[in-house]
């Protein structure tokens, strides 16, 4: 007689490799990485899924401000759930209530801190249980919590800063020895020389942008932090909307002590750098200067162009290779070839490639005083440039034996090229049109 088998409880059953459930976490999530209900509901289904759920629950933090206290639920997670700030790689910070005070440099910590986070007795009404809320001691400095929530931050590659109440400091910097990529708004630096302590403490810093950044004092050359050698050795761009300061001090908080060379690559007006730059992985072969010129968010008009670039200021010794100047054709169309125009009397540089961003809905525009001035000054003043590009956006190719007549210099010498993109008409209500980015293959051709 065959006995049945019996079957033992204590067995575990067969389970899925955990590289296979990964992958079914991954095609779950990735298309789903804004529902974060169904996030949760994975995170629960089994514990060995938990650590893969974070990474997709958390890698990327966005608008954490005051509003609503977001930011204060958030550092009280992260002091609950210390598993989670690891998994943090982008992270866009709002700060409009606190701030950081660089006077609190010379706070001493003491060896027993006392917890930031601590735990009140609360009730919704009478006869109502009691439960423990969790919540920011009260007495806490901005300090304390800004040092705190920072230090946690020990994985973030992106850092996008909001704030006109916080200063950025070489000891703030400290935590972010992975960073990438770096934004920032309204932040202010005690000095060019604290910008300079900032960036030596980013090994691996890619891009930076400063949007209507600004400086407290201007100390006298000799700071400490000056004498920082290398900083921030993988930096190829940096991106600047205003700040005039900047520009008289680029040479020696980027170039000087550096190995990056004074010839660099220039781009103007409403670059795509803005918004994509954290999707260009490829490294520059030259560092660039990119200026996003903004007019939402102060009193220059589109036609000051000439008084907002502040190339002027920069140190003699930066030279331009590779110049792109792509004017806002979208919302300042009757501006945008005398902003070329402005802009191009302020290279007074040795520019060897030039690209222009064109949007020409029909001849007229070649026909008009502000193109043929343009043409007059490039055949005057950029003779010496031995790549000149012109990006078309338009509804016909016919347009290139027009512009090969008014550029007849540079065509003569097989110097002048065209690239044609689909014309349409800017509506409010869309996305804004993107240019295609200035890669480095562009200039392959150029010795």
């Amino acid at each position: 007689m065959i006995e049945s088998p019996v079957i033992n409880a204590g067995i575990s059953r067969p389970r899925l490799p955990p590289e296979l459930c990964d992958r079914i976490i991954d095609e779950v999530a990735i298309p789903n990485r804004r529902t974060t209900a169904l996030l949760s509901s994975l995170a629960l289904t089994c514990r060995g899924w938990l650590p893969r759920v974070r990474y997709h629950r958390w890698e990327e933090v966005d608008e954490l401000g005051d509003i609503y206290g977001r930011f204060h639920s958030f550092f009280i997670l992260m002091h609950l759930v210390p598993e989670i700030a690891p998994y943090i790689r982008t992270i866009e910070v709002i700060f409009d209530e606190i701030g950081y005070d660089s006077s609190a440099e010379e706070v001493t910590v003491t060896t027993t801190p006392r917890p930031l986070v601590v735990f009140q007795r609360s009730a919704k009404g009478p006869g109502a249980p009691a439960r423990q809320d969790a919540i920011i001691r009260k007495d806490a400095t901005s300090e304390e919590i800004v040092h705190s929530f920072f230090s946690k931050l020990v994985n973030v590659t992106y850092l996008d800063l909001d704030s006109c109440v916080f200063t950025f400091t070489p000891r703030l910097a400290q935590y972010f020895k992975k960073l990438e990529f770096l934004q920032l708004c309204m932040i202010s630096f005690n000095s060019w020389a604290d910008l300079r302590g900032v960036l030596g403490e980013f090994p691996k810093l890619r891009k930076i942008f400063f949007r209507r950044t600004m400086y407290n004092t201007r100390p006298e050359l000799h700071s400490a932090s000056s004498n920082v050698d290398n900083p921030a050795p993988s930096l190829d761009e940096i991106g600047v909307t205003r700040h005039p300061e900047l520009m008289s001090d680029f040479h020696r908080v980027f170039i000087a002590g550096t190995q990056r060379s004074p010839v660099i690559d220039l781009s103007v007006g409403k670059t795509t750098r803005w918004t994509q730059f954290r999707k260009m992985w490829t490294k520059r072969r030259r560092f660039m200067l990119s200026k996003h010129l903004e007019y939402e968010y102060s009193d220059v008009e589109p036609e000051d162009d000439d008084d907002a670039l502040y190339l002027d200021r920069l140190d003699p010794r930066i030279q331009f290779h590779v110049v792109e100047l792509i004017p806002d054709w979208e919302r300042y169309p009757d501006t945008a070839l005398p902003s070329m125009f402005s802009w191009l009397t302020q290279i007074k540089r040795d520019v060897r490639v030039l690209y222009i961003r064109l949007h020409i809905k029909d001849i007229g525009i070649l026909q008009s005083d502000d193109w043929i001035r343009i043409t007059e000054l490039l055949q005057s003043s950029f003779r010496q440039v031995e790549w000149l590009n012109c990006a078309i956006s338009t509804t016909t190719t016919l347009l290139s034996p027009w512009i090969e007549h008014q550029l007849q210099f540079f065509a003569r010498r097989g110097n002048l090229c065209f690239q044609f993109a689909e014309y349409r008409d800017w509506d409010p209500g869309e996305e804004d049109m993107e240019w295609e980015l200035l890669e480095d293959s562009d200039d392959d051709n150029i010795t």
